[in-house]
């Protein structure tokens, strides 16, 4: 049975969690199953207080303040416990902020309700006004959630054109096949594409990289703040791979995956292979790789 005090605990140990640095954490335990992984899934700068963070700690500050006030019955303090409950894990999973966003979006969305819940304390409960209020806040927040779900698409898909509106490209609405060119996520007008792998193993971009791989070391992609760049560092703690990256690359053992700093091949999330031990990269090399990986 969850109570005010509880939560609160619960709501402070879970912000001072989402300060932990959990990448050079886990940079020091290679040790543990999964740890390459799962630091695929970290971001690079975690940032609590930024305006998502802020706009929890507000919510919650206000929720707690009224908590005795607004659960007077069974299912209003299941849905105030729910919702600050949700702000708790979504501070646990702030090592990600995708991740964090994504699982608890349905515990945030209870906001409305829990609102509601606050206004009614302060006003009639049968009031018109109030509900019309409480209905058209809903609607606006709706907007505005959907909003920033689309910028965000557009910021993830790379997509950088002056065209607000574009028409999705089916096979539905194209006259042949032939003429069917799509790819998920980024609306693409290319036509005829080449098969990037086929294309990438001819131009094989050459990094520099160092002669002093050495086996018995793991290696990580680590973000460095000076150059504000990912570089593949060991764990001698010195670089093989200078911070060279935009993307935060991808370690296969002596293998590293990386998408280019080019504009066009980041849009179009081309994947590039370099090996740290100097070996030529082929077909063969890289699916060895990523079958060695996905076993571990």
């Amino acid at each position: 049975k969850w109570n005010k005090k509880t939560l609160i605990i619960v709501l402070g140990i879970s912000f001072v969690f989402a300060f932990i640095p959990w990448q050079r954490v886990l940079a020091h335990l290679p040790f543990i199953p999964g740890s390459k992984k799962i630091m695929g899934y970290i971001d690079a700068k975690t940032q609590v207080l930024n305006f998502a963070g802020i706009v929890r700690i507000a919510f919650a500050t206000v929720i707690l303040y009224h908590y005795d006030k607004i659960t007077d019955s069974v299912f209003k303090k299941f849905m105030v416990d729910s919702t600050l409950l949700g702000f708790a894990v979504y501070f646990c999973l702030k090592f990600s902020e995708l991740i964090a966003g994504r699982t608890t979006i349905y515990t945030f969305i209870l906001c409305i309700v829990v609102f509601k819940y606050i206004l009614d304390h302060y006003f009639l409960k049968d009031s018109k006004v109030l509900n019309g209020l409480i209905y058209t806040g809903l609607a606006c927040f709706t907007g505005l959630f959907l909003y920033k779900d689309i910028n965000a698409y557009m910021h993830q898909s790379n997509y950088r054109g002056p065209n607000k509106l574009l028409r999705f490209n089916t096979i539905f609405n194209r006259p042949s096949y032939d003429d069917y060119d799509n790819r998920f996520a980024y609306l693409t007008v290319r036509r005829n594409c080449n098969d990037e792998r086929d294309e990438l193993l001819d131009s094989q971009a050459a990094l520099p990289s160092s002669s002093k791989y050495q086996e018995n070391l793991s290696y990580y992609a680590m973000w460095d703040h000076e150059s504000e760049l990912y570089g593949i560092l060991g764990t001698d703690r010195t670089w093989i791979v200078e911070p060279t990256f935009k993307r935060k690359p991808t370690v296969y053992g002596s293998l590293v995956a990386f998408t280019p700093n080019d504009d066009l091949k980041q849009a179009f999330k081309s994947t590039e292979y370099l090996d740290l031990s100097g070996k030529e990269v082929t077909e063969e090399h890289i699916q060895e790789a990523l079958s060695k990986d996905s076993l571990e």
